[in-house]
């Protein structure tokens, strides 16, 4: 198996960029943050969660329209309620579960929640009904990344500096 040149151009530019802010007098990204461990793993949740939300979007887009026969616009109301729930969710639940039982338990909750709405999305029959194979998912989806995205940020800001909270968030 071949090498492809594109991943050593990818590899040495990423390597270029980390020497020139190792040696900039106002680096972009001070390296300094690169080596705490809990920034580290609240990004690599967050790499997760966005991987996860474009790949659901993607192929979910292209089952409820070549499966079910949803045109563009059914398809776009078909995945409202997510964003609705992670707006209501994020809003006015998270905050209060967050103040009861921390950040870490609630993100924690909302990747298994996030996940099985997605078990649940995988189980969508041949022939499926919208209201009862493709709403529930999305409403545990939005129910978990509702809850998901609020505990990163406050992971994510509560090892920062007050400089640094404008490059952490």
């Amino acid at each position: 198996m071949r090498d492809d040149p594109r991943d050593i151009v990818e590899v040495g530019v990423g390597g270029g960029f980390l020497v020139r802010q190792h040696y900039a007098s106002r680096p972009l990204i001070p390296l300094r943050l690169l080596a705490r461990p809990w920034l580290l793993r609240t990004n690599a949740v967050v790499v997760l969660v966005l991987a996860t939300g474009m790949g659901f979007q993607f192929l979910n887009a292209l089952f409820v329209q070549r499966v079910m026969g949803y045109d563009a616009l059914g398809t776009g109301l078909a995945f409202l309620p997510t964003p609705v729930v992670i707006g209501v969710v994020s809003l006015f639940v998270a905050p209060a579960l967050t103040g009861r039982y921390g950040s870490r338990p609630v993100l924690i909750g909302g990747l298994t929640m996030l996940f099985a709405g997605l078990l649940l999305l995988a189980r969508i029959p041949a022939t499926p009904s919208y209201l009862t194979d493709m709403f529930p998912p999305l409403v545990v989806m939005g129910l978990g990344v509702g809850v998901t995205v609020p505990a990163m940020v406050m992971l994510a800001m509560a090892g920062a500096a007050p400089a640094e909270t404008g490059l952490v968030s």
